[in-house]
């Protein structure tokens, strides 16, 4: 067979529509990043890469407290870890490593619900087109997006209300979200994509700071009322 020459190929092109020559991209056969996380993307501080943002779900208002209800002198300020899952999405420039680590990656399945970190989603893998990543940062080529779903390591801070009966205070950070609630362990609000496995909390630590209108008197081993004088040492 003679070879095709140069001229002939560009002329070739010039004449059929569509015959514009295309490199292949790494990502072409990944499903497009769902707009609800792509919308949550952001430029990362390195500039390299688009990252999700964080995510600060409305705080809520405190309860309305017992206005007779008994002032405590100290309460307790306990810290927890916890297993929850939450999808970080990162897109970057594709590499062979990447788009390999896709193909290998299994079907995804639908969350379960329960205590079980296992039922996390598995990592998912999409591309990010130029006209999608444009709301972020202009785009030259596609890019290859991981959605990495934990579960992670979550930090529960619980503080004990200062008054009789008053519900305590929770504040969970993971990964880009901060998350508030008052009550109990129970009451973790759905927020979803965030999933929270109760069963998986960890007791880390528990202090006995003073309230608000008391001091630490070291005499007493105790808190005692800022209007009043710490007791003196005993002899």
């Amino acid at each position: 067979m003679r070879p095709i020459h140069r001229a002939a190929l560009v002329l070739c092109c010039q004449v059929h529509v569509g015959c514009e020559k295309r490199t292949p991209s790494l990502v072409d056969n990944l499903p497009e990043l769902p707009s609800e996380l792509a919308e949550t993307l952001t430029l990362s501080t390195s500039g390299t890469q688009l990252v999700g943002k964080p995510v600060r779900v409305n705080t809520p208002a405190p309860p309305i407290q017992n206005p007779h209800a008994a002032a405590k002198s100290s309460h307790a300020v306990t810290e927890y870890d916890v297993f929850a899952a939450y999808p970080l999405t990162i897109c970057q420039d594709p590499t062979p490593a990447s788009t390999m680590m896709a193909r290998s990656a299994p079907v995804a399945a639908k969350a379960g619900k329960g205590n079980g970190p296992t039922e996390a989603l598995p990592d998912r893998y999409f591309k990010l087109t130029p006209k999608r990543g444009a709301a972020v940062n202009p785009l030259e080529h596609d890019f290859f997006c991981h959605v990495h779903y934990g579960p992670w390591t979550a930090k529960v801070h619980e503080e004990e209300s200062c008054l009789d009966g008053g519900p305590n205070r929770f504040t969970l950070n993971v990964v880009n979200v901060e998350l508030v609630w008052y009550g109990a362990w129970e009451d973790v609000p759905q927020t979803p994509p965030l999933e929270v496995f109760l069963g998986t909390r960890v007791l880390r630590h528990v202090s006995y700071p003073c309230c608000s209108g008391f001091q630490w008197c070291s005499s007493a081993n105790s808190c005692r009322a800022q209007n009043l004088p710490c007791p003196g040492p005993t002899l």
